[in-house]
């Protein structure tokens, strides 16, 4: 069977099983063409992946900073590098976390947090930015699932260098029918389907989806839970949400993430349905 993927819209989260923390990437290859994404680790150690948005903050799943204490004192990100814990050219320490105040851990709604970086990145050609896509796009398109999750759905085996598979997008209806055990929320959450024996599916929390759009890579989610068996997966994401990026006050605002980040006020509005494909 065909792996199905569901991404909800900057916005998702863990909960037990049947579902669980993004945890795998199945049936991927190694990359190194994705300077955007990051390694949120704990000292040295893997924890989770995230997005490069400005050189001040980096997007992930809210799930993997709940326990702010411990980010703040502990957690550092490393970019520069596809690789899963080793050196890094670049490594921040965090200062603040916004997370979304609608995230909720038993309807894997809103899974999103924003990091904001006490030492702001250089970028070069290995360090990059990468834009959130302005109004999601509902057609049907395929897109690019990273991280550094396990290579097998039944053994624990995690790889040192990133992760990718492509994945294609499905209607809200179809993905609906393949998760009856759980609610999928239009608003929010995207389904894709990767192909027989893959999957970001088990993929890797807080690690980008990310898209083309008029020819340039977009994230349009960050992984955040599963579902079902090795080859039916949930996961969540960012939906059609604009970011408005002012580097001048050091100031990062969206429709849909409301909260603080830096004593600076997010104003939400409502989101816009998901069309369902025919």
């Amino acid at each position: 069977m065909t792996t199905v993927l569901v991404f909800v819209g900057l916005l998702a989260a863990a909960i037990a099983t049947p579902l669980g923390i993004s945890e795998r990437i199945v049936g991927g290859s190694n990359t190194l063409d994705h300077p955007y994404i990051v390694s949120i680790r704990w000292f040295d150690s893997y924890t989770c992946g995230g997005a490069i948005l400005t050189e001040k903050w980096v997007l992930t799943a809210a799930h993997c900073v709940l326990d702010t204490d411990t980010v703040y004192r502990f957690f550092n990100v490393a970019a520069g590098t596809n690789l899963r814990t080793q050196g890094s050219p670049s490594r921040s320490r965090i200062s603040d976390i916004g997370i979304h105040p609608g995230w909720n851990e038993k309807t894997t709604q809103h899974d999103i947090a924003l990091l904001k970086l006490k030492t702001p990145l250089t970028l070069s050609e290995s360090i990059k930015t990468i834009p959130i896509e302005e109004t999601y796009d509902n057609s049907v398109r395929k897109c690019t699932a990273l991280g550094w999750g396990l290579l097998s759905p039944t053994k624990k085996t995690v790889p040192m260098t990133l992760q990718q598979i492509t994945t294609t997008t499905v209607p809200y209806q179809k993905c609906k029918s393949l998760f009856t055990q759980v609610v999928v929320d239009p608003l929010s959450q995207i389904c894709t389907l990767a192909g027989k024996g893959k999957g970001s599916c088990f993929g890797d929390s807080g690690s980008p989806l990310v898209c083309s759009k008029n020819g340039r890579d977009v994230v349009v989610g960050v992984f955040s839970w599963v579902a079902g068996r090795a080859d039916e997966c949930a996961v969540g994401l960012p939906d059609g949400t604009k970011w408005d990026d002012n580097e001048r006050s050091g100031q990062i605002g969206t429709k849909f993430l409301s909260g603080t980040i830096s004593n600076k006020k997010l104003k939400p509005v409502p989101p816009v349905p998901l069309v369902t494909l025919t």
